[in-house]
This record gives C-alpha cells, structure tokens and sequence, in this order.
C-alpha cells in the first residue's frame, strides 16, 4: 500500500494536531559541577568540552568492552549539561557514572520530574538536526530528520519546565516513536542495554562519536573498529506488513527479538533495536533491526519467526559509507 500525495498530507496533517501528550519514554539526566564538562568528557564518546551553547549532540556511555549502557542527545544551558535518554536506564547509568567521580565536583541529578518533553515534526518552524535555541524556557533540539516515502522530514524535540503550558501542533508518544524509527535514530532499552558498540546502530554515521577527542572507556575498541576493520555489522530498516491492521496490532513483538535470514536458518542474524506501528499503514510496522552484514548477503530473505508478516526492506535515511 501507498499512500497518494493528498493522503499523505492528511495523514500528517492529522497526526501534527492529534496530541499533545509529554513523551514518557525519555528521561533527562541534569550534570553540574565545576567539574562537570570535563567529567563528561572523559567518560562519553562525544567532544563535551567545547560542546556550544547553541548546539545538540548524540553521544555513548560505554563499557571497558565498548558496549554501549546508553546514547544520549546532549544539550548545555547556563552551567549545567544535560543527557536525555530512554528513561528506564537513566537509575543504571547514573550509578555507574557516580563510580568513577572520584574527588572530580560533579553532582548527577535524575531531573526527568521537572521537565515535560514534546516531540514536533514539519516541513518548516523546526530547527535543524543539531540546532538547538531557547525561547521564553523552551528550549529546543533539532534532531535526525525522518524520511517518510521520499521527503524529509524535520525533528525538534521541546524541553520545558514541568508546569509550563506546552505549544500547539505536538504529537503523540506513538508517532514520535514512529518518526524516530524513519529516522533510524537508535536508542537503547533494558533489553539491549550494553548489547552494542556504537558503530553496530551506525552511531558514528550521525555524529555520535568524535575520534578525535581522546580517551573514554571502550575508545580503544571504538577507533579500532572504526580504522582497522572492515564492520561486520549493522543497523538497517525495514517493514512488517501484516494481512490486517488487528494482526499488525497484536503482533507481539518486543525489543531484542531475534531476527532470522534464509542464509542459515540455525541461528539468530540480528535483532530489533525498536520498533513503531506506522500511523499512515494500520498494518504496518517500521523497525530498526542490528544484524550481521554476511547474513544480507546473496538476496537474503530476512523474518521474525515469531510474527507472520512480510518483510520489506527499507533504505537507510542517511549513507553508512564515506563516498556514497
């Protein structure tokens, strides 16, 4: 099924005016400290110091292993830095942090209960991925543009003090999810939690790693992958197309699934990253899925056994190589 012009801008026309529900999903971590940036530096894998003021990245906690805990869209306002990430994790990871503080003054903060987060997409009024501004206490963060069918569409995610009223045309938890995914942003949930290197959900393709800054825990591994050898594997796209919305609906589909290719049958390719029922198809949902590149090979046929749907590969909003 493809949706005709006009109806794709009802679709999002629709889902701009359907919500506007705070994003439960994420949490932000509040670090302050004289030494806070240089903390952070040392233990991210994004240039922290001289992150400006009118800037966001993306950026990974990492094991010794160069495992991912967590991945990050980083902000600073006044002195303080902030971390907004899948808010499950943020008790782990801030435990973790505040082992290796040391006599460094830093002070982590799980402040998720004195923001409200919202999610807004469009063709115009929305920063760049990257940009970030401040008006009247919002504070606003261009993210990864999402492709839907060939447009690109912008991002902005809108970070308020928790009672403040939250602007119009917002959307739904569900469709941000949904947007996320077409922009193949990866983030981490309890289930892979330290399950990847960054390069493994293509982090170092969207800014997400500086191989220039110095050392962090895993930065070893990291720049090894990135210089030495050829990456054996990777984050793609792609659709489940159920027979029925009911079907795509109830499918019982969960982070971590292991994903199978008809290249050898006996063990697991892959698993899904994150997953989102698409508000423009009832019976399909996008996913972002990790696999090992020798299982695509050949014309491989890729499934979830678990779920009886079709698989439709979907091409990468952004390119995984240096000259494509």
């Amino acid at each position: 099924m493809t949706l005709s012009t006009t109806e794709h801008k009802m679709a999002f026309d629709w889902m701009q005016n359907h919500s506007s529900e705070p994003l439960e999903t994420l949490g932000i971590i509040r670090v302050t400290g004289e030494d806070a940036r240089d903390f952070l530096h040392s233990q991210l894998t994004q240039d922290i110091k001289t992150l400006p003021k009118n800037e966001t990245k993306l950026a990974a906690y990492c094991s010794a292993k160069g495992r991912m805990y967590g991945i990050f869209q980083v902000f600073a306002v006044e002195d303080a830095v902030y971390l907004i990430t899948t808010r499950s994790l943020i008790e782990p990871i801030v435990k973790r942090l505040r082992m290796f503080v040391l006599r460094a003054k830093v002070i982590f903060t799980d402040a998720s209960a004195d923001f409200i987060m919202i999610g807004q997409t469009g063709l115009s009024h929305i920063n760049a991925a990257g940009q970030l501004t401040v008006l009247d206490h919002a504070i606003y963060l261009g993210l990864l543009p999402a492709q839907i069918e060939q447009t690109s569409v912008p991002r902005q995610l809108v970070v308020l003090p928790k009672n403040a009223q939250a602007p119009c045309a917002t959307i739904s938890q569900t469709d941000w999810n949904w947007f996320t995914v077409r922009a193949a942003q990866p983030s981490l949930a309890p289930e892979t939690y330290e399950a990847f290197v960054p390069q493994m959900l293509n982090l170092e393709r969207i800014g997400g790693v500086n191989f220039k800054k110095g050392c962090y825990p895993g930065q070893e591994i990291v720049a090894r992958s990135h210089y030495l050898g050829k990456l054996k594997r990777r984050m793609h796209t792609a659709q489940l197309v159920f027979d029925a919305p009911q079907a795509a609906q109830n499918a019982a589909l969960k982070i971590g699934m292991d994903v199978f290719s008809s290249n050898d049958n006996t063990q697991a390719a892959g698993q899904i990253v994150a997953f989102a029922h698409s508000p423009m198809q009832a019976n399909v949902v996008d996913i972002l899925f990790e696999i090992n590149l020798g299982f695509l090979e050949n014309a491989a046929v890729l499934c979830v056994p678990q779920v009886q749907a079709a698989w439709r590969a979907q091409s990468l909003p952004y390119s995984l190589t240096d000259d494509a």
